[in-house]
């Protein structure tokens, strides 16, 4: 009797130990329902990582459109103002020939030591040099006049350079006459032509060239 008794306490204490072993099973497992919320929750934060990912991309793609339609704009701006820009006047025939002439005057320096000298010889050849540059520039304007100015106008002006040259050639003399006979003569003479020449230049120019 002893023996049951002992025997059913020991069966009890076994079916205490399993259900209270089951019981703390159940409670580590969590239900059913909170797993798939905590599945669903997991699914949440990756579908909005992916999402801000996504946005991300977009705004970076869209940062790189406007920087680019930026650049387009800015270039199709600078064409536009570069084609509103008024365009270069071009230079004048008589300017470019007025410059001419003024280069002209400047070379003449290399005569100018010449006449610095005093001798007689170097002298001449200064003064002849001289009007040979201003005879040729002369001649160089006469040409340009006659493909610019109308058939009328040529005629007059031929007119008027015939009267010119006999003056040009009176002035040499009125300016030389003084020392006739004397070795500088001719160096007064030929300068005085090259002055005349030279003025006439700069006359040409100025009144005629377009």
């Amino acid at each position: 009797m002893k023996q049951k008794v002992i025997l059913c306490l020991v069966l009890i204490g076994l079916t205490v130990f399993n259900l209270i072993g089951c019981t703390n099973s159940n409670k580590d497992i969590p239900p059913k329902n909170e797993q798939q919320e905590n599945i669903s929750n997991e699914n949440s934060k990756t579908n909005q990582n992916d999402i801000t990912e996504t946005n991300n991309d977009s705004d970076t793609k869209s940062n790189v459109k406007t920087t680019e339609n930026s650049k387009s704009t800015n270039n199709k701006d600078k064409t536009v103002k570069e084609n509103n820009e008024p365009p270069k006047t071009q230079e004048s025939t008589k300017q470019i020939y007025k410059n001419k002439l003024d280069i002209i005057e400047l070379g003449m320096k290399d005569l100018d030591e010449k006449d610095a000298t005093g001798i007689t010889a170097n002298m001449l050849s200064a003064a002849g040099e001289r009007h040979k540059r201003w005879d040729d520039a002369l001649n160089e304007i006469y040409g340009v006049l006659k493909e610019q100015l109308s058939s009328d106008d040529m005629k007059k002006l031929e007119n008027e350079e015939i009267k010119w040259i006999s003056c040009r050639d009176n002035t040499a003399q009125n300016d030389s006459s003084p020392y006739e006979g004397g070795s500088i003569y001719s160096y007064i003479y030929t300068s005085s032509l090259a002055e005349t020449t030279k003025e006439r230049c700069y006359e040409l120019i100025a009144k005629y060239m377009k």
